[in-house]
């Protein structure tokens, strides 16, 4: 009776670090999203800005930030979206 009640505890304990650490990420993933959309509306106005003054390297460099955003906050929803995935599956070994 014990040695199944170790294995269950074991994924117990492995769901309840698998939920902090998705809540981690989503934490991550929120502030990403609200960096992104920041940068996003200031980068915008200031490609504006730069449009109508002419100064294309600023422009440039503006346009790669945004990338680069883009590229963290895919990274962000992969890594959330791996937690979850990887939460699902624990709780469902727990189940059974």
């Amino acid at each position: 009776m014990k040695e199944q009640a170790a294995p269950a505890q074991d994924v117990g304990n492995r769901v309840c670090e698998l939920e902090k650490r998705l809540a981690s990420v989503e934490q991550e993933r929120h502030v990403a999203v609200q960096n992104a959309f920041a940068a996003g509306r200031k980068a915008e106005q200031e490609l504006l800005a730069n449009k109508h003054t002419g100064d294309q390297d600023t422009t440039i460099s503006l346009e790669r930030r945004i990338e680069e955003l883009e590229l963290q906050l895919s990274r962000a929803e992969g890594s959330s979206a791996a937690l979850q995935d990887a939460a699902a599956r624990a709780a469902e070994r727990l189940q059974v």
